[in-house]
């Protein structure tokens, strides 16, 4: 909440290397493969110190990406409380799922209004979904596909999980349960339609855990301690 309230650079889409120039950083973190390779050079031209670090949507990669940047900023330690925290709830997490029999069917939905419905299948955002005992709907996909009532029925997901902002974007669950095919299949049949904050669910950052959490009990709602 505190970072709304500093300026932004802009969407990814929209950044250039004038506007990061001009607010005189003395570090400059960018994420490969977010902003445009040449904004990169840019940025690595100037005499401003930059750092690069990869999202890879894994443990593994949050871990290295909290090294990097804690050593940058000089708080290492602060960095391995966080990766102590993250492991641990990790293999809490684990345990959960050792427990569970089922892995349900999810299709994860990204929405900018009914007329713009998205579905994620493998290499999407939505890989969270095989750290917490649940599978991807549509592992045939690659990436993103127009959402059809033909693809929804075949997949027959147990689950149809938006982000908030997309679901509200679409009118809520009521909105959802009117789109064609959604009432044939079990997550229409069970109103089972479910929602997370974008960012926490896709962008495997520090919050990583709470994140996993949050969508392990979505999608195992019956898991009892």
């Amino acid at each position: 909440e505190k970072l709304q309230s500093l300026p932004s650079i802009g969407y990814r889409s929209s950044i250039s290397a004038e506007g990061i120039i001009a607010m005189n950083p003395d570090l400059i973190i960018i994420e490969k493969e977010y902003v445009k390779e040449e904004l990169i050079e840019q940025l690595q031209a100037t005499k401003i110190k930059a750092v690069i670090v990869e999202q890879k949507r894994s443990f593994e990669s949050t871990k290295a990406r909290i090294r990097i940047i804690a050593k940058e900023l000089k708080r290492e330690k602060e960095g391995e409380v966080m990766i102590e925290n993250i492991s641990k709830g990790l293999s809490k997490i684990e345990q959960k799922i050792k427990a569970v029999k089922e892995r349900p069917k999810v299709l994860c939905v990204y929405a900018r209004g009914q007329g713009s419905m998205q579905i994620g299948g493998s290499n999407s955002a939505f890989t969270l979904l095989d750290v917490v005992g649940a599978q991807n709907a549509v592992p045939e996909i690659e990436g993103y596909k127009p959402l059809n009532a033909e693809a929804l029925i075949q997949a027959n997901p147990d689950y149809i999980l938006f982000f908030k902002m997309g679901l509200e974007s679409v009118g809520g669950i009521d909105a959802v349960l009117q789109i064609e095919g959604v009432s044939q299949v079990t997550a229409g049949k069970k109103r089972q339609i479910i929602a997370m904050d974008g960012l926490l669910l896709t962008n495997w950052g520090p919050r990583v855990v709470e994140a996993a959490q949050e969508l392990f009990n979505l999608t195992h709602p019956d898991y009892t301690e």
